[in-house]
């Protein structure tokens, strides 16, 4: 129960109940709390209800960040529901177009989206839940909100699952030795040994039914598994590439202009148990945006002239598509490995424009370092006006390409033995062909051009003589 002075009086709001778990949590009395749960642990309700009673208590600004517009949604109807029943005891304004609601003591919830952090700056707050926060850039909470919390000393909650080995698992690991930081770790499924491996015997929220977790448990791999519902960072610190997110890196909007079009080539074999055959293509806008829109993935026999005559096909869509638009068409510039020379010449041999990458010993950390960069959220600083300083990545894949966004959020580097010892410093080889073709395009862009430059361009490029 929470009191609240209005102009009546003193009166009493009963809020939402918390399941033990929660109130765990919410009577520890840490400034700043980092908790990584499972999925439908409530994290939605813990929140919302805190930010509410803080606000009728102190009648101070807190605001609730989710990562995306989509998930600031959901803060916001679950607000919305306290706010209608709040009214009927004491006055509330709810404010749809800012997706805020004023008590009458003056106390202010505004759910935040931190896709433009920069529109968060200001603000002087009582306090803030940082939703799915490990899905947030990190200078969010480093550069916007943490100061804001400094005039009134306010408190933070960063909630969410685990997503990788990324700035919210170092937050986690750092807040279990800092003063005023507390970190806790609360899966929602508890198994009979802590692992996705045994059957699913209760349950951290008493409102989730354990037949229901204990489906997801067949049907998910125990790595997912583990990660959503046991809130395992063991599951996940090891991906490679943990800021992959689809609501940042699928391309939703209509398709832009491009200026180039690029390729990867992964080559295969056409025995059973060989290693898949891969190609993507992407186009580069002149924002230096690189959008994949077609995906190529297939084993088995005669993979070699499958993968060749679906290559074929795309680049006469392609050549169709510029005729159509009156944009000079010049072929895509594809990459494959330069261990894959067989492969590489086969393709060659029937005009299509490939590549060897560079190679060399570190290659592949090389090549998923240029991802990096292109996966990294930036300001846009060259959109307009409205939506300038938002984040956005430099590699996308278009809505309906199949393969690219799951090949990119399940590439990982193995697990160390129980002594530390790694096996190797590059990630898994396994079902990596899609992910190896995307690494050769990013490498053929951002690298610059490689091959004899009077091959590369004599279409292009009128002889000098």
């Amino acid at each position: 129960m929470v009191g609240a002075g209005v102009a009546s009086g003193e009166i009493t709001i009963t809020l939402p109940p918390l399941h033990p778990s929660q109130k765990l949590i919410d009577n520890d009395p840490a400034r700043f709390k980092v908790i990584i749960i499972g999925r439908r642990w409530g994290k939605t309700t813990y929140g919302v209800r805190k930010c509410v009673k803080y606000a009728l208590m102190t009648g101070y600004t807190y605001w609730w960040i989710g990562p995306t517009f989509p998930v600031a949604q959901i803060g916001w109807r679950m607000l919305k529901r306290l706010a209608w029943q709040i009214n009927t005891v004491s006055p509330v304004e709810i404010r749809e177009a800012d997706m805020s609601i004023i008590f009458k003591n003056g106390g202010t919830i505004t759910i935040k989206s931190a896709v433009n952090p920069d529109s968060l700056r200001g603000e002087k707050l009582g306090g803030a839940v940082m939703d799915e926060f490990a899905q947030i850039p990190e200078v969010t909470w480093t550069e916007v909100i943490g100061p804001s919390l400094a005039d009134l000393k306010g408190w933070c909650d960063f909630v969410g699952t685990p997503k990788g080995k990324n700035w919210g698992y170092q937050l986690y690991q750092r807040a279990k030795d800092r003063p005023e930081w507390a970190a806790f770790q609360l899966p929602t499924a508890v198994t009979e040994d802590g692992t996705a491996d045994t059957p699913v015997i209760a349950s951290n929220n008493p409102f989730v039914d354990i037949d229901e977790m204990e489906r997801q448990r067949l049907e998910m791999s125990p790595e997912t598994f583990a990660q959503e519902w046991l809130a395992d960072f063991g599951a996940s610190q090891y991906l490679v590439y943990p800021e992959v997110n689809s609501e940042f890196h699928e391309w939703r909007g209509p398709v832009p202009e491009f200026i180039s079009y690029h390729g990867g080539m992964d080559f295969g074999g056409d025995t059973i148990g060989a290693h898949k055959s891969a190609t993507v293509i992407a186009g580069l806008t002149k924002k230096d945006e690189l959008i994949t829109i077609a995906a190529f993935l297939q084993s088995g026999p005669n993979i070699a002239e499958r993968q060749y005559n679906w290559t074929w096909e795309q680049e006469l869509k392609l050549a169709d598509m510029c005729r159509e638009l009156k944009r000079p068409y010049y072929g895509t510039i594809y990459r494959a490995d330069k261990s894959q020379m067989v492969g590489i010449q086969f393709m060659q041999q029937s005009g299509l424009k490939v590549f060897k990458t560079k190679g060399g010993p570190d290659s592949v950390n090389e090549g998923i370092e240029l991802l990096h960069r292109r996966l990294k959220l930036r300001p846009d600083n060259g959109a307009n006006e409205q939506d300038k300083g938002k984040l956005r990545p430099r590699l996308f894949w278009l809505k309906g390409v199949p393969w690219v966004g799951d090949a990119l959020m399940s590439y990982r580097y193995p697990e160390p033995h129980n002594d530390g010892r790694m096996e190797s410093k590059n990630p898994l080889k396994v079902d990596d062909d899609m992910v190896d073709a995307i690494r050769y395009m990013v490498e053929g862009v951002d690298r610059g051009p490689i091959g004899d430059p009077m091959q590369m361009y004599q279409n292009l490029v009128p002889r000098i003589g």
